[in-house]
């Protein structure tokens, strides 16, 4: 039973990504969307702000009844479990949950991202920072296994993850990410991304690749999920450092392994054609070269 600041939510489907297959670029592109223009909700517009942790009162604890009230609440657990500490709010991993995940309410187009977090430090186990678009853009921070003193940022397109030509970059930090709150940002501008962990930033146009990853607006995802089991693919388990020891005294005396949100501050770029009524992005149909148009727009977002 769920405790005080704590909640428990049954585990959705963890698959991460969608593997290359015979579909074209625009067919993955259409498949994401309804079969209706009004079967989904306007995607709530970003919203330049600082979220704490130290309580969950922002926090939507149950993302299977969240009704998209984006005014009211910041974020929503997805799935797994949260503990609100004076330090901050913990993300909960067992045996049972499969890992614990929450997502923003709001989206985010272009602009900037500050997480300020303290990692997981157990082999298997991982710890990330990311933004995801409705079509599985990804850009993302992580930090695999007992690795404390380096972070990992990698991006991938329509959720393939292509990783014979990873573009992924290490980068070491001053101090261990798991006992010490570090500022990760990921900055979305029109040109180009940048991931920044104190003094390091990789730029994705310098690597002579397509710059799809802000096309799409995203939200923004922390989470904490279990990369060491035996199910997983055997180069997963080989980056995230091994197999999870559940049997590990950090387990043993706490029921649970765990990363520490403490803040997230997003600062939104300039939108044109942004109005005081507008409530977000929406999907509108097929545009001039096959490619999906998304709009703004001042529908509700509550289902």
């Amino acid at each position: 039973m769920a405790t005080a600041g704590q909640a428990s939510i049954a585990l959705e489907d963890a698959n991460r990504f969608v593997r290359p297959d015979s579909e074209s670029f625009q067919q993955r592109r259409f498949r994401v969307y309804s079969y209706s223009l009004s079967s989904c909700k306007p995607d709530p517009i970003c919203k330049s702000q600082t979220s704490t942790f130290y309580n969950l009162e922002k926090v939507w604890l149950n993302g299977s009844t969240y009704f998209g009230n984006a005014t009211g609440y910041d974020w929503v657990v997805n799935s797994g479990e949260v503990i609100a500490t004076n330090n901050g709010t913990k993300l909960i991993l067992n045996e049972t949950n499969g890992g614990t995940k929450i997502s923003s309410t709001r989206y985010i187009h272009y602009g900037k991202i500050d997480f300020v977090l303290e990692t997981s430090k157990w082999a298997g186990v991982v710890t990330a920072a990311i933004t995801m678009s409705d079509v599985k853009d990804e850009i993302d921070w992580e930090f695999p296994g007992n690795n404390t003193l380096a972070a990992q940022t990698n991006f991938w397109f329509l959720g393939i993850a292509n990783y014979s030509a990873t573009k992924g970059r290490s980068v070491g930090v001053s101090s261990a990410t798991s006992s010490n709150f570090h500022t990760y940002t990921e900055d979305r501008l029109a040109t180009r991304d940048t991931n920044v962990a104190d003094r390091w930033e990789r730029r994705a146009n310098a690597l002579q690749e397509p710059d799809p990853l802000i096309e799409w607006h995203a939200v923004i995802q922390i989470s904490i999920w279990p990369a060491g089991l035996n199910t997983s693919a055997q180069g997963t388990i080989n980056w995230a450092g091994g197999l999870i020891d559940w049997q590990d005294s950090d387990y043993l005396s706490n029921g649970f392994f765990w990363n520490t949100l403490q803040s997230v501050t997003v600062t939104c770029a300039d939108e044109t054609n942004v109005t005081s009524g507008t409530t977000g992005w929406v999907y509108t149909g097929i545009g001039a070269g096959n490619v999906p148009v998304v709009v703004l727009t001042n529908a509700s977002t509550l289902l």
